[in-house]
């Protein structure tokens, strides 16, 4: 059974995120020494992948709608996650390395030891449920990926509200 409460709920979450940042990035002032790529960069980040999150949250809803099984639903789902997500990393990636030279240690292990294992596990969900190895788990699989990317997105938020910040110093 589809739970579309759950997902509307993690909809909505993830579009906060994502237009909360554009608020503290409008109304908060540069901190001294950040490259305005990079933190365009995390801001970018942040936002597509809140938005990603919004959409596939509410993805689901479209197959259930059309009367397909739950495990269908939830493949369908995995499958078209799957092709949109890797198009945006190929893009990241290409931009990231562009400006990767510009960014700090800190970007560098949040990166290393947050961002990246996350993606990768989320990745490992989605081709779980898309390969249909454990039907009766797609849609905890599928949950999973979204709650993950919503950590991705908090963990680039406090990157972002950081980089607007500025310590006074006396």
């Amino acid at each position: 059974m589809i739970d579309t409460g759950e997902l509307l709920a993690l909809a909505q979450i993830a579009i906060a995120f994502a237009g909360f940042s554009a608020l503290v990035t409008v109304l908060g002032s540069r901190a001294a020494g950040n490259d305005v790529r990079i933190d365009a960069f995390r801001l970018r980040g942040l936002v597509e992948i809140a938005l990603m999150v919004g959409a596939f949250s509410l993805f689901p809803i479209i197959p259930h709608k059309l009367s397909f099984a739950d495990e269908t639903v939830w493949r369908i789902s995995s499958i078209v996650f799957l092709l949109v997500r890797t198009a945006g990393m190929y893009f990241a990636v290409r931009k990231l390395r562009t400006i990767a030279h510009l960014g700090t240690s800190l970007d560098y292990k949040v990166g290393r030891w947050t961002i990246w294992p996350l993606l990768l596990m989320s990745y490992a969900a989605l081709l779980t449920v898309a390969s249909g190895l454990f039907p009766s788990a797609n849609s905890a699989l599928y949950f999973a990926t979204l709650y993950m990317d919503l950590v991705q997105s908090g963990i680039l938020f406090a990157l972002v509200v950081s980089s607007v910040m500025t310590i006074e110093s006396k």
